[in-house]
């Protein structure tokens, strides 16, 4: 027998569209929703080509009712006293054109990572909207 009741949790990302894998498994695109045992850890994986991959883990953590002073053991065998966390997942994907560090001329490097991403556009390969938010992405990497 499963331990635990079952509890959803939702995923999004920006830019949606991702694929949400539990313990290996394709379970969804985002945004979606699933059910899982409040008493149980699961690793997570969400990826969408372009962007680097993110990895999250789910795991029981005490609720609200775990400050009751007596507990029943068939309502922590239930997961009364648990929920999961992190509910819901929102995942901010990361272009893989960010670079790993810097490079001495980093105007001339931002400008060339900005080209491949116009280049992805022009080809068809993202919509207007993840054009918009990978050259934010990499405005923000070079600015900070």
């Amino acid at each position: 027998m499963e331990k635990g009741s079952l509890e959803t949790v939702t995923f999004h990302s920006f830019p949606s569209g991702a694929h949400v894998y539990a313990n290996g498994d394709l379970v969804g695109i985002t945004p979606m929703s699933m059910e899982l045992r409040n008493k149980t850890v699961t690793g997570i994986r969400v990826e969408k080509p372009g962007y680097k991959p993110r990895r999250y883990t789910i795991k029981p953590v005490p609720n609200e009712n775990a400050k009751d002073y007596v507990k029943f053991g068939i309502l922590d065998e239930f997961g009364y006293y648990q929920e999961l966390s992190p509910n819901p997942v929102t995942v901010q994907l990361v272009p893989v054109e960010l670079p790993r560090s810097r490079s001495l001329d980093q105007f001339e490097e931002m400008n060339f990572l900005i080209s491949q991403i116009d280049m992805q556009r022009e080809n068809g390969e993202i919509d207007p909207v993840e054009h918009k938010y990978k050259v934010e992405k990499i405005i923000e990497y070079f600015t900070n």
